[in-house]
């Protein structure tokens, strides 16, 4: 079982990806597979996915990226 934490929008430089939320939310889920790959899953072995979302406008934009 593998159990992954702390993953946001930006990229391995630590820059923000892009401004807007979309683009973020597409980061999020680059850095989420690339360390599932490292253990070698991919986001089709997930389970439950957790989110922090502050702004309930931006959640439909969110669970169109997990679909």
């Amino acid at each position: 079982m593998l159990y992954l934490s702390g993953h946001v929008g930006v990229d391995s430089s630590w820059g923000v990806f892009g401004f807007a939320f979309q683009d973020e939310a597409r980061q999020v889920f680059r850095n989420i597979a690339s360390t599932l790959s490292a253990a070698g899953c991919t986001l089709k072995d997930a389970v439950v996915v957790r989110t922090y979302i502050s702004d309930f406008r931006r959640l439909r934009i969110f669970q169109r990226r997990l679909a």
